[in-house]
């Protein structure tokens, strides 16, 4: 079958879209899309966050258990790394961090 000419094109949502150059975060509330799109990248934002200190978790539990009694020692990268993720002061936080403003 033809498409029909007199019916508009097929669009798609594309929900994995990526972060514009230029995105400001706004709280305020007059412009709706604005404010909304502001939502979004925070929560996709935090979202990643979560992940990434998940996939770590994952690779220190890895360690400790190929290294057994040295992981202090042969893991100390790993865990370094984990406290500085989770250590920081926006971590748990809904909110962008200062450095992404």
């Amino acid at each position: 079958q033809h498409p029909d000419p007199n019916r508009p094109p097929h669009r798609t949502i594309n929900t994995m879209s990526t972060e514009a150059p230029s995105f400001k975060y706004t709280e305020d509330k007059s412009d709706p899309v604005a404010y909304l799109r502001s939502q979004d990248q925070m929560a996709r934002e935090y979202e990643v966050k979560i992940q990434s200190v998940l996939l770590l978790q994952d690779k220190i539990k890895q360690c400790y258990r190929r290294e057994g009694v040295n992981h202090f020692q042969n893991c100390r990268e790993l865990t370094k790394q984990y406290k500085a993720m989770t250590g920081a002061d926006d971590f748990y936080s809904y909110k962008p961090s200062k450095a992404s403003e």
